[in-house]
C-alpha cells in the first residue's frame, strides 16, 4: 500500500474522536502486537475477503510486529482471485513512534524486548533495527526520508517461504515531504539503499535517466525492492500526473505496454476519482511490463461510497468477484475510545481511536489488457501523546505524534 499520506485520515479521526461526547466512548484496549490490532478489525473482515487459512498466514507475521512499529498499516486484496488471501504491510513513519519501535534498544544486538520477535529474526531485521536507530538520531537520513513501508507476500507464500518473505520483507521508502526535492535526493540513495537491505546493484545511470524524464511537478512518493518476489525488481511510484504527462512519459521511458490502454482507463477510472499514481518497474534490461495506476478518491469518508462507480466497472470489466465486492462494502468504520485521564506515572501514549476504509484501488495492465484489480484496505490506529510537556518524536506534547 504505497500510500502518499494518511495525514487526511488522521485528521478526520481527531475531528470524529473530539466531536463523540465521552459518555459513548469505552477505554481502548490495549494492544501488544499488529495482530492485537487485527483481532480488532477481523470482525469486519468477511471470509469472501480472507478466509481463516489466510487469516492464519496473516497473524503469523502480525503477531510478531508490536503495535507501536505501525499505527498504520493495511491488507492488499487481490479482487479477481478466487482464493481470500491477503498480503499485509506496514508503514514506519517519522513522528509517531514508530522508528523508535523499529530501532528498539539496539545496543550489541539487544532489542527491546517489546521489540524481539521480530528484530531477532534475521540479519535483515538486525541491519533494519540499526537503520532505524540512524534514522531517528543521525543526520543522514532523517532530512530526506519520510517513511519505509515493509510487505510480507502473505497471499501466496505459506510455510518457510512465508517465513523467507518475513526474514526479508519487500521494502519501499518514501521521501521527506516536509522539504522540496526529497524524492529526487532519495531517488539517487536507492543504490546505497538496495545493495544495504537487498545485495541488489541499482543501476544509477538508470535512475539518472529516470529522474531526467520526469514531468515537471511530479513526485515520486515511494521507491522500493521487492526483495522477496522470484525475480527481484525495482519499483518506483509516482503521483502528481495528468493522463497527458504520464503517457508522453511511460513513452519516453520504454515502458513496452499499450499506451492506448493507459488512456482508456484514465479517462474511464481516473478522471472520476481523483488523483492517480503510476507504479512502474525497473529491471536491469529496462522497463518491466507491468504498469500499475493506483485510485485514490477525493472524498475522504468511511465508506466505499466514493468508489461505487470504480467498484462497479471493474466488477462488469470481470476483474472482481461479486463477492468480494459485497464484502469490500461491509468494510469501513472507525471506532472512538475514551482519553483516560492524564498521569504523569501512566501512558503518555494512548489510542484514542481506530479505524478500518478502503485506502485505494490498483488496475494492473500488461501489454493491452487490464489483467488485475486490487484493493487495499488501510487500518489507522493513531497514537496521541497526552503529555503536557514530553512529546518523543514530535514536537511537544498533547497531540497527534
Amino acid at each position: 500500500m504505497t500510500t502518499p499520506s494518511n495525514s487526511a485520515a488522521s485528521s478526520k479521526i481527531e475531528d470524529d474522536v473530539l466531536a463523540t461526547p465521552a459518555a459513548k466512548r469505552s477505554l481502548a484496549p490495549h494492544c501488544q502486537s499488529i495482530g492485537d490490532v487485527l483481532r480488532l478489525v477481523e470482525p469486519r473482515i468477511r471470509p469472501e475477503l480472507v478466509d481463516t487459512t489466510g487469516m492464519t498466514r496473516l497473524y503469523h507475521v502480525a503477531d510478531q510486529l508490536p503495535a507501536e512499529m505501525a499505527p498504520f498499516w493495511g491488507l492488499e486484496l487481490r479482487l479477481g482471485d478466487p482464493a481470500a488471501r491477503a498480503d499485509i504491510l506496514w508503514e514506519v513513519a517519522q513522528g509517531n513512534g514508530s522508528i523508535s519501535a523499529l530501532a528498539g534498544d539496539h545496543v550489541s544486538g539487544r532489542p527491546s524486548s517489546s521489540s524481539a520477535p521480530v528484530l531477532k529474526r534475521s540479519a535483515f531485521w538486525d541491519d533494519l533495527s540499526a537503520f532505524a536507530l540512524d534514522w531517528r538520531d543521525g543526520t543522514q537520513w532523517k532530512p530526506m526520508l519520510g517513511n519505509v513501508w515493509l510487505e510480507v507476500d502473505s497471499a501466496s507464500a505459506e510455510g518457510h517461504q512465508l517465513e523467507s518473505c518475513l526474514d526479508q520483507p519487500c521494502m519501499f521508502w518514501g521521501p521527506n515531504r516536509q522539504s522540496n526535492g526529497t524524492d529526487r535526493a532519495l531517488l539517487t540513495a536507492l543504490p546505497e539503499l538496495g545493495r544495504r537491505f537487498f545485495q541488489l546493484d541499482i543501476d544509477s545511470g538508470q535512475l539518472a535517466k529516470f529522474a531526467d524524464a520526469l514531468p515537471e511537478g511530479a513526485t515520486v512518493f515511494q521507491m522500493g525492492v521487492m526483495g522477496a518476489r522470484d525475480v527481484v525488481v525495482t519499483r518506483l511510484c509516482l503521483t502528481n500526473l495528468d493522463c497527458d504527462a504520464a503517457i508522453a512519459w511511460l513513452d519516453q521511458i520504454g515502458w513496452p505496454g499499450d499506451l492506448g490502454t493507459v488512456e482508456t482507463v484514465w479517462r474511464k477510472y481516473v478522471d472520476r476519482l481523483g488523483e492517480p499514481a503510476l507504479n512502474i518497474d525497473l529491471m536491469p534490461d529496462g522497463v518491466g511490463p507491468k504498469l500499475g495506476i493506483e485510485l485514490y478518491a477525493k472524498e475522504n469518508t468511511f465508506s466505499t461510497r466514493p468508489w461505487e462507480s470504480a467498484l462497479n466497472q471493474i466488477l462488469s470489466a470481470g476483474l472482481a468477484r461479486p463477492e468480494k465486492i459485497s464484502a469490500l462494502r461491509d468494510l469501513p468504520f472507525m471506532e472512538h475510545y475514551a482519553l483516560p485521564t492524564w498521569s504523569p506515572d501512566g501512558p503518555q501514549v494512548i489510542y484514542p481511536a481506530l479505524s478500518c476504509n478502503l485506502h485505494h484501488l490498483k488496475l494492473v495492465i500488461v501489454g493491452a489488457e487490464v489483467t488485475e484489480a486490487k484493493a487495499y484496505i488501510g487500518v489507522l490506529r493513531p497514537p496521541f501523546n497526552q503529555s503536557p510537556t514530553k512529546g518523543g518524536e514530535a514536537e511537544g506534547g498533547g497531540g497527534w505524534r
